[in-house]
């Protein structure tokens, strides 16, 4: 990694030399490098976009720009949607170096392993036969949680006296929780894979983590943290390394005519019609398109920051064959900082429902979003059929059902645009069980729960489609430009369920990736630029001389964020000397009134 910046550092200082063109060995690299060349406009190129477009093979730096341009026009489509790297370049120049270095582990093209043909046969030869259903009468549940109920009051006494006496309190009842959740799920997935056969075991010895997936999908130094879940009060990490305590899967993918597993009478949800689909997505596309002409798109004014080229590095979440699909995941964040106890223990009821609720749409979102890559998808390559992900998010003896669904892999601005197309709904916080005593008998347990979570594993898998990634399935084609998009109905928000919260997935404000402002080194920067940092420096020395109350501020140099940062931390230093000398200078009076009330 070290050896590539050195080499695109190179190439960026190679562009302002006179040279005409580079040897042949370099065409390929300085081409990849053509939209971070900074030019200067002409008077008869005035009207033209400041940026150069990408060249052909050959002499492309004695290109002038009118030139470049109208070869850009006659030869290629102007109104081609480019691809990641290529937005990425359109904000590369010479005085964002910086942004550049931020966004160079994301260029390589995602790794994804493609859908084959063999895993759509796989889910059509283990698809439930016509006619076959896998609801469950009254009677029959009945049965299966009298079953649990004595299963786990007999594991219940072997799980107290198992937990480590020398751990503390809290650490004793998380681990309690958690092996009583684990017997609870592997209990009702045993039974209910008697009724359908398309549920297949799990096993959750393998560490199932956001970091294990991005490892998988070729990023090599996964980050650290690449969401926030919405705390009052300020941002708290929801760490990459929240394990899955327990996948369920399927040979079938979830059926997303409705919520299953959620309400029994749940009514299916009729999409939007095509017309209105249609108007939608050629305003959105229509309008990236104009800035994408005049040269003035902006990655950050679209809203496709950092989080939206992390994302297709994730595979899916299977382990096992291919043709396994998550059905339900269960994830405990009891394992906390500091920091989020103590804003947990500031929080309300309400605030600390809203967390949990982040952190199940955070997973979701990753599941689906992983799904889908793991299936060929990506922003250019939209979703033919929407992913449907269920999760259960547990605090302690309380869980909340969060059923996600993604319609389409592309991400606007605004939240009013993902309102339209990604959707959500949770429950109200349940509770399973009021608390386990020290002598293993388990108190106030709710068997209503367990149909419920049963009906989640179920999930109508006698409805369930295989997915497939080509575009068959019905298609649209925009007038204004002839690019051909899939079909994605739009659904409401789940109003009409009852027993439900609705939502809307806003993926900028549940997931987003925002790095500290980090000073860039001046050895980074061009000697000119150094040079003219030198002369700032020194220009702001002479604002600084004489006593601390009669110097003048400094003024305003450079709008870059470097700029800001240094002028920002100038200020603070400032202040920090004027409140130190007001010390002294209080303790010095205080030692003199000393003095003479002593004498």
């Amino acid at each position: 990694m070290a050896s590539l910046a050195k080499r695109c550092k190179f190439l960026i200082r190679r562009t302002r030399s006179p040279s005409p063109c580079y040897a042949e060995d370099n065409v390929k690299a300085s081409s990849r490098l053509c939209y971070a060349v900074r030019f200067i406009n002409t008077e008869s190129d005035s009207n033209l976009p400041h940026i150069k477009p990408k060249y052909p093979k050959g002499s492309w730096y004695s290109f002038s720009s009118k030139k470049a341009w109208d070869w850009f026009k006659d030869v290629n489509a102007i109104d081609k949607l480019p691809t990641i790297e290529e937005r990425l370049y359109h904000n590369i120049g010479y005085k964002n170096q910086q942004y550049y270095f931020d966004v160079k582990p994301f260029l390589p093209d995602p790794t994804c392993v493609e859908f084959t043909e063999e895993i759509t046969k796989s889910c059509l030869d283990s698809s439930v036969k016509a006619g076959q259903t896998t609801d469950i009468d009254s009677s029959k549940w009945l049965s299966i949680t009298t079953d649990i109920l004595s299963t786990i009051n007999d594991e219940c006494k072997n799980i107290v006296r198992d937990v480590d006496v020398s751990s503390t309190e809290d650490e004793r009842k998380n681990r309690r929780h958690r092996l009583l959740l684990d017997s609870i799920l592997r209990r009702l997935q045993t039974l209910l894979s008697v009724e359908c056969p398309d549920l297949v075991s799990c096993d959750t010895e393998r560490d199932v983590n956001l970091q294990t997936h991005w490892i998988r999908g070729g990023a090599k130094t996964p980050l650290q943290s690449f969401c926030q879940v919405g705390y009052p009060g300020g941002p708290v990490r929801y760490g990459y390394k929240q394990n899955t305590e327990y996948q369920l899967r399927s040979h079938l993918p979830l059926c997303t005519n409705h919520l299953n597993g959620v309400e029994s009478h749940a009514k299916p949800l009729d999409p939007v019609p095509p017309e209105e689909a249609l108007h939608e997505y050629a305003d959105y596309h229509e309008s990236i398109r104009k800035d994408l002409n005049t040269g003035d798109y902006n990655a950050h004014k679209r809203g496709l920051t950092k989080h939206c080229y992390s994302m297709p590095h994730q595979p899916g979440f299977m382990y096992g064959a291919p043709a396994e699909f998550v059905n339900l995941s269960l994830i405990m964040p009891t394992t906390k900082s500091v920091s989020q106890k103590w804003w947990e223990d500031q929080m309300d009821a309400k605030c600390l429902e809203e967390s949990l609720v982040r952190a199940g749409l955070v997973h979701s979102f990753a599941t689906a979003n992983a799904v889908a890559h793991y299936q060929g998808y990506d922003m250019h390559h939209d979703l033919s059929s929407p992913i449907l992900t269920q999760t259960l998010v547990f605090d302690k003896n309380t869980f909340t059902l969060i059923t996600y669904q993604l319609n389409t892999l592309r991400l606007f601005v605004h939240d009013v645009d993902n309102c339209k197309y990604n959707a959500y709904s949770h429950t109200r916080p349940v509770q399973l069980y009021q608390s386990i005593t020290d002598d293993g008998t388990i108190v106030g347990f709710n068997p209503q729960c367990i149909k419920m979570i049963g009906e989640c594993m179920l999930a109508n898998l006698a409805q369930g489609v295989a997915v497939n990634p080509h575009l068959e399935q019905q298609q649209m084609k925009t007038p204004s430009s002839g690019d051909i998009f899939p079909y994605l109905p739009k659904y409401p928000r789940f109003s009409d369920l009852p027993e439900l919260h609705p939502g809307s997935a806003s993926i900028p404000t549940f997931i987003r990736y925002n790095k500290p402002d980090e000073p860039m080194s001046e050895w980074d920067l061009h000697p000119k630029d150094r040079a003219r940092r030198a002369k700032e420096r020194k220009h702001e020395h002479e604002f600084t001389k004489g006593p601390l109350s009669d110097r003048a501020e400094p003024p305003a140099r450079g709008k870059t964020k470097l700029d800001l940062h240094f002028a920002k931390v100038r200020q603070e230093k400032k202040r920090q000397r004027i409140e130190w000398r007001d010390e002294v200078l209080a303790y010095k009076k205080t030692q003199e009134i000393d003095k003479d009330n002593e004498s």
